[in-house]
């Protein structure tokens, strides 16, 4: 193990290894921690056997010299050593873990974090968030918040499409939606100083609202991946042209903002705001078209082409008797990264547009990035319920001494419990609690045992009764 002052060591080693082996920050965290724990343990396994030879050394000395002190003393001087040594180790690797890890160094820039700064695996979690600005029903109101559409249609166009429908498919996206979080390293700046970029992607098993038993996306066997139903709708307006625009899923998904309760998400869009997420170690390594190490997410389908949808779009306008279709800006995942193939590109809807007869599985994909929060972190509700009979009194205290707010806890942030048992009270258990549904703050999302009782039964409290767990 080098020392900690040193440009690189074991730390670096395995961060550097996972960053290439592992795509996600929270696989990357678990390989990191356990990697070190391994190393630690092996040297302390050394150091331990080593010190009970010599011990036994100079006991076997001791006995058979006992009149000769020069032939053992020197045994117990190298006992004191090896402590010495122990404790030198031990502040070594605590600040070994304390500096910042050289997760990644390449001509494209150097990434640095603190392991605490990793996204942990029980972040990772998929979450529901909510819509801001969702309409149940889509009327002339809707409409004005899209220009381009309020250019494409007066007013008695848009009272054909209120009257001849486009509604049935305005529920089929609901105010609280369901994602994947995917979070990676990047490079830190002013804008991302975490050095970690989120990412959110829509989950397609999740219910649909859609009223009819026949809507095309009613198949439950939905994978979870990352796609949306619709790109777009075809209006048949009376003596008019045919026009395709934007499907109600299309909207809702690219042009509102979402909230998990705490942070605000939106639609990237453009190629470069996909860049942490293509270049992520496994991912490069594995292949350079994003498609193949992301099939997991995306819709993979032979002869078949899969895009990422961009945020904006446009429209193909002719005379006032051609049909006309709405164009979208796409990135092709199956192109090359990096590389001018996997610009983005415009399609016309009558070339993207998702076969309804061939049902869910015909649907494309869009992810959703986080906005840069003040404190660089993604911030995430938990709360510790004390399970027992009797009043407890309990805070959640962050590193700066500071009570968390409403429980609200940065990812990647250590936090020290402090409680305290009134009376006679009995505590069976300590249990950490998260609340990840917008639509029911109180709901228990996921939930797991902090202390047991026999593991409180051994703490000790402090001078005015509290109890402290780091």
């Amino acid at each position: 193990m080098n020392k900690p002052s040193d440009e690189k060591n074991y730390a670096d080693a395995a961060a550097q290894f996972a960053y290439r082996a592992y795509g996600f920050s929270g696989d990357q965290y678990n390989y990191i921690v356990s990697s070190i724990d391994k190393q630690f343990m092996e040297i302390i396994k050394m150091e331990m056997m080593y010190q009970e030879f010599i011990a036994q050394r100079g006991d076997y000395f001791e006995e058979k010299y006992p009149d000769d002190e020069s032939k053992w003393e020197s045994y117990a001087a190298w006992t004191n050593d090896l402590n010495k040594l122990n404790e030198d180790v031990a502040k070594a690797m605590d600040t070994m873990l304390d500096r910042e890890i050289l997760v990644s160094d390449s001509t494209v820039g150097s990434i640095r974090m603190k392991l605490d700064e990793f996204v942990k695996p029980e972040d990772m979690v998929s979450v529901r968030m909510k819509n801001e600005n969702y309409h149940e029903k889509l009327t002339g109101e809707f409409y004005e918040n899209e220009q381009p559409i309020i250019d494409a249609f007066n007013e008695g166009y848009l009272y054909l499409i209120e009257e001849y429908g486009w509604k049935s498919n305005a529920d089929v996206i609901t105010p609280f939606i369901n994602f994947h979080r995917i979070a990676v390293p990047t490079p830190k700046t002013e804008e991302n100083p975490s050095g970690i970029d989120i990412y959110y992607i829509f989950d397609t098993s999740q219910p649909h609202d859609a009223e009819e038993d026949w809507a095309w996306n009613s198949d439950d066997s939905v994978p979870e991946n990352l796609r949306f139903y619709q790109f777009e709708e075809k209006i048949d307006l009376t003596l008019a042209r045919d026009q395709h625009i934007p499907s109600c899923d299309f909207i809702n998904l690219t042009k509102e903002n979402y909230s998990d309760g705490q942070n605000q998400f939106s639609c990237a869009k453009n190629t470069a705001e996909f860049q942490s997420l293509f270049a992520t170690g496994l991912f490069s390594a594995l292949s350079s078209i994003p498609g193949d190490y992301l099939s997991e997410y995306l819709l993979t389908k032979k002869d078949t082409k899969t895009y990422i949808a961009l945020s904006d779009y446009d429209f193909d306008y002719h005379d006032a008797w051609a049909t006309s279709y709405t164009i979208f800006h796409v990135v092709d995942t199956t192109g090359q990264y990096p590389g001018s193939s996997l610009e983005s590109s415009t399609l016309s809807a009558e070339k993207i547009q998702p076969d309804k007869s061939a049902g869910a599985y015909s649907a494309y994909t869009v992810i959703l990035k986080n906005r840069p929060q003040e404190d660089g972190y993604y911030k995430t509700k938990v709360d510790v319920a004390t399970n027992g009979v009797g009043d407890t009194e309990l805070e959640m205290i962050q590193e700066d001494g500071t009570t968390c707010q409403e429980n609200t806890v940065p990812s990647g942030k250590e936090v020290t419990l402090r409680f305290k048992a009134e009376g006679t009270t009995v505590l069976e258990s300590l249990t950490l609690q998260r609340h990840n549904n917008t639509e029911n703050p109180s709901e228990v999302t996921s939930e797991e045992t902090l202390l047991t009782k026999d593991q409180i039964a051994t703490l000790s409290p402090d001078e005015e009764g509290y109890y402290i767990i780091l």
